[in-house]
């Protein structure tokens, strides 16, 4: 029991992840991601109820300009993010299989 609890250490240490690690990860980006996605939606519901007039002044904002760096900077990323997505679905599924 104690050299399992070392062996882990160890591990963590070497720069490798526990799978409840990378499961935490996965679920805390998974949460983030839906709440980009949820809240880019409700921008664009109040830009429509605003007018054309409001909306084109919010868009000349330094945060309008934010927002629209961070979307891209998301977009960017968006590949390395489903690397990552299938990599700790396989991790799960090798953990099933042998555990089985």
């Amino acid at each position: 029991m104690e050299d399992d609890k070392r062996a882990k250490a160890e591990d963590q240490s070497d720069g490798n992840l526990d799978l409840a690690t990378v499961q935490s990860t996965y679920k805390i980006i998974s949460v983030l991601l839906e709440q980009v996605e949820h809240s880019s939606n409700l921008i664009a519901i109040m830009a429509g109820m605003m007018g054309e007039d409001m909306t084109r002044q919010i868009a000349q904002t330094e945060a309008w300009a934010n927002y629209l760096q961070g979307r891209r900077s998301l977009e960017a990323v968006n590949p390395e993010l489903k690397r990552f997505a299938d990599t700790v679905n396989k991790l799960l599924a090798e953990d099933r299989s042998s555990g089985d």
